[in-house]
């Protein structure tokens, strides 16, 4: 983290670079800094979102074990056919979350439109 003259915080990445003349020899050195606090941004929401992401396929994976046990020892029809419902909703819930988590790891990584 950096602090700007006005007082406000910013991830920067800065690069120093020693700068030659034709003959080699040290003039001094170039020092540039990017504000990178956007990425940094985006980088932090997405941790946390694969965070949620993870913790609630962990959630809706073990209510779809949970009820599958549950049919297992059922022997009412009617509430067969309740739980087989529910456990279907649970594994559409999961490809969508699939879906969308492929589709972010495969678009990710591209970069971002020149502007």
């Amino acid at each position: 983290w950096r602090v700007r003259k006005d007082g406000a915080q910013f991830w920067a990445n800065a690069v120093i670079t020693a700068v030659f003349d034709a003959g080699g020899e040290l003039h001094g050195f170039v020092k540039v800094t990017r504000d990178e606090t956007d990425r940094k941004i985006a980088e932090n929401n997405r941790r946390q979102l694969d965070v949620i992401a993870d913790t609630t396929v962990r959630g809706i994976f073990s209510a779809g074990l949970a009820l599958h046990s549950a049919l297992g020892i059922n022997t009412d029809p009617r509430i067969a056919d309740r739980l087989e419902d529910a456990i279907n909703i649970l594994d559409a819930t999961l490809t969508q979350i699939r879906t969308i988590a492929i589709s972010r790891t495969t678009t990710r990584d591209l970069p971002e439109p020149a502007t």
